[in-house]
């Protein structure tokens, strides 16, 4: 099976600082799954030009829809002309057409991975319709914070070139997370974050 740095050996025209914003990209897209709920997938064409899955990721604060290793997959070409439309956008790409993956309703929302004016792959954020009935207070904060941070990937601001405020290798959403404004105001913690600033005094 094919793993990701394999995949990206395929890509002749990608140079060396592409295949480094890209392995950034899935150090640091966990916290992404977290908030969103959702599963992710990135998906780079290959030397042929076919659609496949470079990478996913499965998010640790709902179960995953996908419970096998899709890396290496190619997708079916019916998808292309949706993928083709998503990589020629300069921002977030909703389709229009509900899939059905593990029995479950998804939405399908591209992000294509831009950086340095050229577009290298797309981040699919796989949305279960099912977690979007009645959220309550945290996981609308949680799904708008996600949304944030995905909406940035095509601005080609995430993952941060800032080491400092990478998220590889830091704690997880489910350990608690915190919303602030631009002025520094917190607008919203959640109950973990509360009660980590309560045991730290």
């Amino acid at each position: 099976m094919a793993d990701f740095s394999h995949i990206l050996t395929t890509r002749p025209d990608f140079d060396d600082e592409d295949r480094e914003w890209l392995h950034h990209l899935v150090a640091d897209w966990q916290v992404i799954a977290d908030l969103s709920f959702a599963d992710l997938l990135l998906i780079l064409q290959n030397g042929e030009g076919k659609y496949i899955i470079a990478e996913q990721c499965r998010p640790s604060t709902v179960m995953s829809l996908r419970a096998d290793d899709v890396v290496g997959d190619v997708i079916d070409e019916e998808m292309s002309a949706e993928l083709d439309a998503a990589m020629a956008s300069e921002s977030v790409f909703r389709s229009t057409v509900l899939r059905t993956v593990g029995g479950s309703t998804v939405c399908n929302v591209y992000a294509p991975v831009r950086h340095n004016g050229k577009t290298l792959g797309l981040v699919v954020r796989e949305t279960n319709m099912a977690t979007r009935e009645s959220n309550g207070r945290y996981e609308s904060e949680s799904i708008s914070a996600g949304k944030h941070l995905y909406e940035m990937i095509p601005r080609d601001q995430f993952p941060y070139r800032n080491p400092i405020m990478n998220q590889r290798h830091n704690a997880r959403v489910a350990d608690g997370f915190i919303v602030l404004t631009v002025d520094g105001i917190v607008r919203y913690a959640s109950p973990n974050a509360i009660s980590c600033f309560r045991r730290l005094g």
